[in-house]
């Protein structure tokens, strides 16, 4: 989730390192974050595409 190439490495990047928040609430947060995008995919019942997600996150 985090790892070099994580979609949501920036984030836990932006969290940790600008906002100063500690590296496991970052995770936490995070972790509500892909459990959002989950749901939805879900929900909508569409697949996974990881382009279409990180436009989706940035909006």
């Amino acid at each position: 989730m985090v790892k070099e190439r994580g979609v949501f490495r920036e984030d836990y990047c932006r969290l940790t390192q600008v906002n100063g928040m500690q590296k496991t609430k970052a995770f936490v947060a995070l972790s509500r974050k892909l459990l959002r995008v989950i749901f939805a995919l879900a929900r909508d019942g569409v697949m996974y595409q990881q382009q279409g997600l990180t436009l989706a996150l940035a909006a």
